[in-house]
C-alpha cells in the first residue's frame, strides 16, 4: 500500500501575474510578465503567419515540414502549440 501523503493544505490565489505570485519583486515581475507576454504574441503571430503560408501553398504536413527542415512530429507538435 503506497502511504504518500496527498493532502493540500495552502492554496495562494493567483494575482494575476504568475511571476509575483512566485515570490519574484513586483517591479522584476513586471518586467517578466510584459516579457513573457510580448513573446507569446509573437510566437502566435508566427503560427498564424506558418498556417496562412500551408493554406496559400495547400501544403500537406509533411510537405511543410520538409521545407523547414524539421521532421514531421516537431512540425505537428508546433502546430498543436498554436
Amino acid at each position: 500500500m503506497n502511504n504518500i501523503d496527498t493532502k493540500i493544505r495552502h492554496t495562494t490565489e493567483a494575482q494575476g501575474n504568475v511571476f509575483e505570485d512566485l515570490g519574484f519583486p513586483i517591479d522584476e515581475a513586471q518586467k517578466l510578465k510584459s516579457a513573457s507576454q510580448q513573446l507569446i504574441e509573437t510566437k502566435l503571430m508566427l503560427m498564424n503567419e506558418m498556417s496562412n503560408w500551408i493554406d496559400k501553398n495547400n501544403l500537406k504536413q509533411s510537405e511543410a515540414a520538409s521545407i523547414l527542415g524539421v521532421s514531421r512530429l516537431e512540425f505537428l507538435i508546433w502546430s498543436m502549440a498554436s
